[in-house]
């Protein structure tokens, strides 16, 4: 049964991703915290950012196609910047409570909702700028976010990119999904080499052979195969969809998220 719970989540997982903009760990997170209550967050972040990672290099192949891509100079800009965000954060989680984590998660889904909900309403048909200062900081922001919550940063990217770096609206996922690749990827590296005992997570032999260090590659891997299979219609809908629509529908998501997550 947990296999059915993990495609579904994979499925909307990929398809707000690239529809929004956000990784998914806004999903993700709480579902893995119901299926799997003994696992510990340290590795249950990992799966986060293995899902995240191997859907937003998916949904970067289509907005390549769809020629809405970044610049290659942004490319650079995220890679550096997200490294040293990532690297700082994943040092940082294993000196954290596990309890902290989970009220800093919540926390930034309210500060998300209510900066998204009160962003204005920008002209879309303005000409795309990359400001690489400040893409640079909200790469390493939201890299570092993501180490330590799971987030996979989008839901920090989206709100910065959208009222403050002012990107056009049909750009903010694209953006967004350059980022987080780079910063769930070497987000991910430093749980590879954590040592974890798996025989008190309450987890049947099928799930438990699935780890290398606190990373469980069965997790992420059928995670992945609900995702693969919406993030393209996320990719449709970006170009389709008005801005007041988006931002109302994102708000809606991150308010509800919030909520369920400060009653659990």
């Amino acid at each position: 049964m947990e296999v059915i719970y993990l495609i579904c989540t994979g499925l909307s997982v990929g398809f707000i991703s690239s529809f929004f903009g956000i990784g998914g760990g806004v999903i993700t997170i709480p579902m893995l915290y119901i299926l799997f209550p003994n696992v510990p967050i340290q590795a249950l972040i990992p799966v986060s950012l293995g899902l995240i990672f191997l859907n937003s290099s998916t949904n970067n192949y289509h907005f390549y196609k769809s020629n809405l891509s970044p610049s290659k100079k942004t490319f650079i800009n995220f890679f550096i910047t997200c490294l040293i965000g990532a690297a700082l954060g994943s040092y940082i989680l294993y000196l954290i409570d596990s309890d902290m984590i989970k009220k800093i998660f919540a926390s930034l889904l309210v500060l998300s909702f209510l900066k998204t909900l009160f962003s204005k309403t920008e002209d879309q048909s303005a000409k795309l700028k990359e400001p690489q200062l400040l893409l640079g900081l909200t790469g390493f922001a939201g890299a570092f976010i993501s180490s330590i919550t799971g987030l996979g940063g989008g839901i920090i990217y989206v709100p910065i990119l959208l009222s403050i770096i002012k990107l056009p609206m049909i750009y903010i996922s694209p953006f967004s999904n350059a980022a987080m690749m780079f910063a769930t990827l070497i987000g991910i590296i430093p749980h590879l080499f954590k040592p974890i005992e798996t025989a008190n997570l309450g987890l049947n032999s099928f799930y438990a052979q699935g780890f290398i260090g606190h990373v469980n590659f069965v997790f992420i891997i059928i995670l992945y195969i609900g995702a693969i299979f919406s993030s393209k219609l996320g990719t449709v809908l970006n170009t389709r969809v008005s801005f007041k629509t988006k931002k109302y529908l994102l708000s809606l998501l991150l308010a509800f998220f919030s909520i369920k997550m400060f009653l659990n």
